[in-house]
């Protein structure tokens, strides 16, 4: 299918793939990138070349308020230094994946000279000596500035150019949260920031992290494009790695960037690696791994991934390992699921998710509340921030073959082999398509497939009744459904007995039941405790004495045909979003941000986020591989 925005922008609504259709060509691909960086240069850049902070790129634009005070909007610990560190990070891989030179020109003449500039010479900058603030708000040992501090990159610094969104939150006219205010004292009843804060964080140092790996491979060649501010970069991975060790401690990505761009091998040896990998992210915890009354927040960013990808990109010398890999693929195609999920009662377009500054919560496997409920607004930044991985992980897949299975074939080849399938059988026996080999169990013999939303199971037995037991863990063990199959109907009970929902058919004659059934699974807003069946997962079917474990799997071409999807129909869904509202908002149908509407504010991060999006696209379809960091001849 295809997702587009009605006329009037108002709502995201789901039409109908048009006949000939197809994925944005390579130089559609790079026409949208490039529109993308034109319009943060036009309305996010502070190019006043008389300011300190020349270069640095707001985290929103307020389109409202276009060339008035106010277009420039800052929260006073959020985001703007984040964003610019991505779009920094965007830009070296718009490089890489199209040799256009003017993705390297911005990056010199903009914001990477900003960001060094502070990260080189921040105790010249910067001083915690004063603080102008209400003192409402207090920055601990990770956040706080401490004297004569190289590496610190402050969550905000201005001269009056852009208004908090935190105004409302000040105190007899003083801000919030710990900063110099060069206005305290002056009438300032729109909150204009001057001065900065003093307060950063683990968060945005491993921000600022990925963006030096990503700008190094354009500074390390002799004749890169970058390859003037090669002695900078270097200084500032040191710094960065210096000021998180004041402040907490090792962070991996921090770590990355100090050995990938000075070779430090005792560095690079302290990165973590793994030697195995198990389902462990968001979607196998809130559908398998739950603790009871646990809430559980679906994720707004992809940061994390972002953070382990390049870490070992570093780490092995961009040459990227196979167990990282399962990991990033894994998340990378079930995380989105999710949104999906909880959408209960609309599609949701590719590359879109939930608005990041809203939260949705899953608890005891279950969503708290489904879109039926309470419709949740879309936004900018999980969305595009996925697709990059999408990107990546379809490389991914490419250069190792085989890897999606990798996980059952080593290890658990013994299970029944189920899949996942885009379409489950038919209840009236017109297709068996999908469905795993028949197991025997005594007298009942059955054959499963599922979908993200049911299992399916087809088989026969023999008799006035049978019984199977579907268990969420191997061996019989975790929660489970009993399913009661009887020649004028079938039942299922689940967790203390409670009735299961299910659909079902079945066919008697005189020797043997034929049954199909449809059994949704615990995450459908209308199902009684049972189970959710994740992608990798592990589970066992018994009927009297004998039983068999299972394990659910998607095939590796439905990953890639997800994976694609995503990534191509989720640059359609952002370039209908672009063209009809002429910007990138941060959400749709969302909360305000503070006291602006957040479908006024333009987002920094998204065009980040999906002018990576476009580069690891274009690398793909070039079956270049985006962790070897070459530079285009």
């Amino acid at each position: 299918m295809r997702y587009v925005l009605s006329a009037c922008c108002a709502l995201l609504t789901a039409i109908p793939l048009q006949a000939g259709d197809a994925p944005l060509t390579a130089a559609e691909t790079r026409a949208f990138m490039k529109e993308l960086l034109e319009y943060v240069r036009d309305h996010h850049l502070k190019q006043d070349p008389k300011s300190a902070q020349a270069g640095m790129l707001y985290e929103y634009y307020d389109t409202s308020k276009a060339g008035r005070l106010g277009q420039w909007v800052q929260g006073e610990a959020l985001d703007t230094m984040h964003d610019g560190a991505w779009f920094v990070a965007a830009l070296a891989q718009a490089y890489r994946a199209t040799g256009d030179p003017a993705y390297a020109d911005f990056l010199r003449r903009w914001p990477l000279p900003f960001y060094l500039k502070m990260l080189n010479h921040s105790d010249e900058l910067f001083s915690p000596e004063r603080d102008d603030s209400c003192g409402r708000i207090k920055f601990d040992r990770e956040h706080l500035l401490q004297p004569g501090e190289k590496g610190f990159v402050p969550y905000w610094w201005d001269d009056g150019a852009s208004v908090s969104l935190e105004g409302r939150l000040r105190v007899g006219g003083r801000a919030a949260y710990p900063c110099r205010d060069d206005l305290a004292g002056q009438p300032n009843p729109e909150a204009r920031l001057s001065g900065y804060s003093l307060g950063c964080s683990n968060h945005l140092a491993q921000d600022l992290g990925v963006m030096l790996l990503a700008v190094w491979p354009l500074a390390e060649a002799e004749k890169g494009p970058l390859a003037m501010f090669r002695g900078d970069l270097a200084d500032a991975a040191r710094n960065l790695a210096d000021s998180r060790l004041r402040h907490h401690g090792h962070i991996p990505a921090v770590d990355a960037a100090l050995g990938g761009i000075t070779g430090a091998e005792a560095v690079l040896r302290r990165l973590p690696a793994r030697r195995e990998w198990d389902p462990a992210n968001e979607y196998s915890r809130i559908h398998d791994s739950f603790q009871p009354g646990e809430r559980i927040a679906l994720p707004g960013f992809a940061d994390n991934q972002e953070y382990v990808y390049w870490s070992a990109v570093a780490r092995t010398r961009r040459e990227f390992d196979p167990v990282t890999a399962q990991a990033l693929v894994y998340d990378t195609f079930t995380l989105p699921q999710l949104y999906r999920a909880w959408s209960d009662n609309a599609p949701v377009p590719p590359g879109m998710n939930r608005f990041d500054l809203t939260t949705i919560f899953a608890r005891d496997g279950k969503m708290e509340s489904y879109r039926s409920d309470r419709p949740v607004g879309s936004g900018s930044r999980f969305g595009p921030q996925n697709m990059v991985l999408c990107g990546r992980a379809l490389q991914m897949l490419d250069a190792y073959p085989g890897l999606w299975e990798q996980r059952y074939r080593r290890r658990f080849a013994g299970d029944l082999l189920v899949r996942f399938v885009d379409d489950l059988p038919a209840l009236d026996d017109t297709t068996d398509a999908g469905l795993s080999t028949p197991v025997t169990l005594g007298t009942t013999k059955v054959a499963l497939a599922a979908d993200p939303a049911a299992l399916f199971l087809a088989g026969e037995f023999k008799g006035a009744e049978a019984t199977l037991v579907l268990s969420a863990k191997p061996d019989g063990q975790g929660r489970r459904a009993t399913v009661v199959l009887k020649k004028d109907g079938i039942s299922a009970t689940g967790v203390d007995g409670a009735p299961l929902r299910c659909e079902s058919r079945v066919i008697a004659d005189s020797m043997t039941v034929r049954f199909r059934i449809r059994l949704p699974f615990m995450v459908d807003k209308n199902q009684g405790p049972w189970w959710t069946g994740i992608e990798h997962g592990r589970y066992s079917i018994r009927s009297g004495d004998a039983s068999r474990n299972f394990y659910l799997l998607s095939s590796e071409e439905r990953v890639r045909r997800g994976l694609l999807t995503e990534l191509t129909g989720g640059l359609r869904t952002w370039r209908d979003v672009f063209r009809a509202r002429g910007f990138i908002p941060t959400g749709i149908n969302a909360n305000p941000v503070g006291t602006v509407r957040s479908e006024n504010l333009s987002d920094t991060g998204g065009y980040a986020h999906l002018i990576a999006a476009g580069a690891q696209y274009l690398l793909y379809l070039d079956h270049q591989r985006d962790w070897r960091q070459t530079l285009p001849k």
